[in-house]
C-alpha cells in the first residue's frame, strides 16, 4: 500500500472530493485525519473508514483560522507520531452577480479557499520542517483558476489564488525537502459543484475543454 506508515490530514474532508481522499488514503495504508468544519460529516468519514478496517480521527477545523489548522495537525502528530502529507480541499463556492455582492461576499469566499490553504501551508510545512519529515503537501485549485464566467468572481479570484500561492510556497518550501503542489479539478460531481452548474461554469468548463482537444 502506497501510504503505509503515512499520516494524512485532509481538510474538508467531511464531503466532495475531501470525503473521497480520505477514504482513499485510508484505503492506501494511511492513517488519516478528516478536519471539516463539519464535525458531523467528519465523524461520519472517520467511521466509514475505521468500519473497513483504516485508521482514521475526526477534528471540528474552521480552516480560515490558523490555530484551527495547526490543531488538526497537532491531532495527527499525536495519534500517529508524523505528519506526512496534508491536502487543503475545504471551499465553498458563491454564485452571485458582482453588481449584487457584498464586500462581506467575496471576502467570505477568499477566506475559505484561499487563507484556508495558506493555513493548511504554514501549520503543515511547520510541523514537517520541525519533524525533518520531507512531506507532501496538496492544495485545490481547480479548472475556475483558468477560466472565467459570469456570476462567480470570488470564486475565481479564490482558486487562481491557491494556483500563485502554490508556486510561491511551492519555491520557498523545495529547499526544506517539502513538496507543494496543487490539483485543478474540472466540473466534479458533489454538492459543492451544484452551485457552480447553476452559475454556468459547467459550460465554460466544456468550452475550455473544447480548447485544449483543439490544440492536440
Amino acid at each position: 500500500m502506497r501510504f503505509e506508515g503515512k499520516a494524512v490530514v485532509v481538510f474538508g474532508g467531511g464531503s466532495g472530493i475531501g470525503r473521497a481522499s480520505a477514504v482513499a488514503f485510508a484505503a492506501d495504508g494511511a492513517s488519516v485525519v478528516v478536519a471539516d468544519v463539519e464535525k458531523a460529516s467528519a465523524d461520519d468519514v472517520a467511521r466509514a473508514i475505521i468500519s473497513t478496517g483504516g485508521v482514521a480521527a475526526s477534528i471540528a477545523t474552521d480552516v480560515t483560522r490558523y490555530a484551527d489548522a495547526a490543531n488538526a495537525v497537532e491531532c495527527a502528530v499525536s495519534r500517529y507520531g508524523q505528519i506526512d502529507v496534508v491536502f487543503n480541499c475545504a471551499g465553498i463556492v458563491l454564485r452571485r452577480p458582482i453588481l449584487e455582492h457584498e464586500p462581506d461576499d467575496f471576502d467570505k469566499v477568499l477566506r475559505v479557499n484561499l487563507l484556508g490553504s495558506y493555513n493548511g501551508i504554514l501549520a503543515g510545512a511547520r510541523a514537517m520542517h520541525e519533524q525533518r519529515v520531507r512531506g507532501t503537501i496538496v492544495n485545490t485549485a481547480s479548472v475556475a483558476a483558468y477560466v472565467s464566467t459570469s456570476g462567480m468572481v470570488a470564486y475565481h479570484a479564490s482558486k487562481g489564488g491557491v494556483r500563485s500561492l502554490t508556486q510561491a510556497a511551492a519555491l520557498e518550501l523545495a529547499p526544506l525537502g517539502i513538496r507543494v503542489v496543487a490539483v485543478a479539478p474540472g466540473a466534479v460531481d458533489t454538492p459543492l459543484m451544484d452551485a457552480a452548474k447553476a452559475a454556468g461554469i459547467d459550460r465554460a468548463l466544456a468550452r475550455l475543454q473544447m480548447r485544449r482537444n483543439d490544440r492536440t
